[in-house]
């Protein structure tokens, strides 16, 4: 059940990204990237690497959270 859950996850991200990043872009709102280029500067190697980093940590927050709530939720049932 769980690998249904990892796969319609990551199809999420594949199929959502480039729709929320045309329509952010379109609204004229910033997107995540440039929002990080703001905050590091230009682009080099050691800010790669943190970008990388904290994309990666956000992703893996955002993953995290709702299954820690339906956790809690199955275990007070």
């Amino acid at each position: 059940m769980k690998k249904k859950y990892n796969l319609l996850f990551i199809l999420g991200i594949f199929v959502g990204y480039p729709i929320m990043s045309g329509i952010l872009i379109w609204l004229g709102i910033p997107t995540f990237d440039h929002l990080l280029e703001l905050t590091l500067g230009k682009p080099n190697t050691v800010n790669r690497l943190i970008a990388i980093i904290v994309t990666s940590i956000l992703i893996y927050l955002i993953y995290l959270i709702p299954f820690s709530i339906f956790k809690l939720k199955k275990k007070s049932i």
